[in-house]
């Protein structure tokens, strides 16, 4: 019963706008006309091409999105969506968000995606079938996708580096990833020190919201994975600015979902003390985030915040043409299921038809053997010698 009120309240007042926000940029020019009205992933799609300098597989008309400059552009481009930062409930309260508006271009989102995957993969291919913007970006160009939503490394592609969340270590792995440095590394941690402090001893942070002492388990797993997606999403500029990859003259992709404050909602509710926490949490992080990527690229960096709504829809209604359709990624792999990637399936093809060929091959080598007959050689074809020669040449007559 508790858990059917949860999903109630959860449903409840999670409609509204969805907003993209696009910071002022030297790079781009917006018309002086009012913008549509309302966009659509196809159009984001589109604007990120031309923010990008690469062509757009979608086939998609968009009509009111800023004009990029011919012969410059940024150096990375950094993409945060915020699962539910767009409910009605939740908007006010992000302060951080409502100031990074207030600087930028913001266009209303209409999306009918309930995937944050299936977002990011409208976004990125444009409705293609298997082409992404990120595929045509210049030789060298970072290419980063992290969430802990597993399916945005689907939606990414296998060509982008790709930081995935394991249920199972209850952390981010590869890429040098773990717990350890997730919590123990990151300045995100030393800004939340006016928000409580961590305790490692009882894995508990203890925040102090309002003058309220709560106690956010890390062991909870939507506790564990808001923390550690804000995190990383603090760590990476570092981590990968390392080497001064952003120096070039190359533009950068950075795509960040972040999918905890949904999660946590959805979990315990948002009446409960633990998503507030979370809030004020989130609220605190987004500048960190933000400045620590500007630190590492520079003045050139375009940033890009697209707050949703964190209510799943009922249906799924997309297609740029009805000849074009792309794959669900909103449906729940089974317990211990991989998912199938391109490579999979041109893999097994290639496996299976070769196969087929290969006993077609055999079965056809085998019936013409079976069926080859020898006929009477009288013309002399298939053989020189003759019987009869060889009597004559032995005993100078002819039997």
């Amino acid at each position: 019963m508790r858990s059917l009120l949860l999903a109630l309240n959860f449903a409840v007042a999670v409609q509204g706008s969805e907003h993209f926000a696009i910071s002022n940029s030297d790079v781009l020019h917006f018309p002086q006309s009012t913008p549509k009205q309302a966009l659509n992933e196809y159009d984001v799609s589109n604007f990120l091409s031309r923010l990008m300098h690469t062509a757009s597989p979608s086939d998609h008309q968009t009509v009111g999105l800023p004009v990029v400059d011919m012969f410059r552009g940024p150096k990375a481009v950094l993409m945060l969506s915020i699962e539910g930062a767009a409910d009605s409930e939740v908007e006010s309260k992000l302060h951080s968000l409502n100031a990074f508006n207030k600087k930028s271009k913001v266009y209303d989102i209409d999306s009918e995606s309930a995937a944050p995957g299936l977002s990011a993969l409208k976004m990125l291919s444009g409705g293609h079938r298997v082409n992404r913007i990120t595929d045509a970006l210049r030789a060298g160009a970072i290419k980063i996708c992290a969430s802990a939503d597993t399916h945005i490394e689907h939606a990414c592609g296998p060509e982008t580096t790709n930081f995935v969340w394991n249920s199972k270590e209850r952390t981010f792995i590869g890429n040098g990833i773990t717990a350890a440095l997730l919590y123990n590394s990151s300045q995100f941690w030393v800004n939340l020190s006016e928000l409580g402090s961590l305790d490692f001893d009882k894995n508990v942070f203890v925040a102090n919201i309002d003058g309220i002492r709560i106690n956010m388990d890390l062991n909870d797993e939507a506790t564990n994975r808001l923390f550690s997606e804000l995190s990383l999403f603090s760590l990476l500029p570092s981590l990968v600015g390392k080497s001064g990859v952003f120096n070039d003259d190359i533009t950068d992709f950075i795509l960040l979902s972040l999918t905890g404050l949904k999660n946590l909602g959805q979990q315990h509710g948002k009446s409960s003390s633990l998503y507030k926490a979370g809030l004020k949490i989130v609220d605190a992080a987004i500048p960190t985030i933000l400045e620590q990527w500007t630190t590492i690229v520079g003045e050139g960096l375009q940033k890009i915040i697209y707050s949703k709504n964190s209510g799943d829809k009922l249906t799924e209604k997309y297609s740029v043409h009805t000849n074009r359709k792309l794959l669900s990624l909103g449906q729940k792999l089974q317990a211990g299921a991989s998912p199938v990637t391109l490579s999979d399936i041109a893999e097994y093809q290639i496996v299976l038809w070769m196969a087929v060929l290969l006993i077609v091959v055999v079965f056809a080598s085998s019936i013409s053997l079976g069926v080859m007959k020898f006929g009477e050689d009288d013309a002399g074809l298939y053989s020189q010698f003759k019987s009869s020669d060889y009597g004559v040449m032995a005993h100078g007559h002819v039997e």
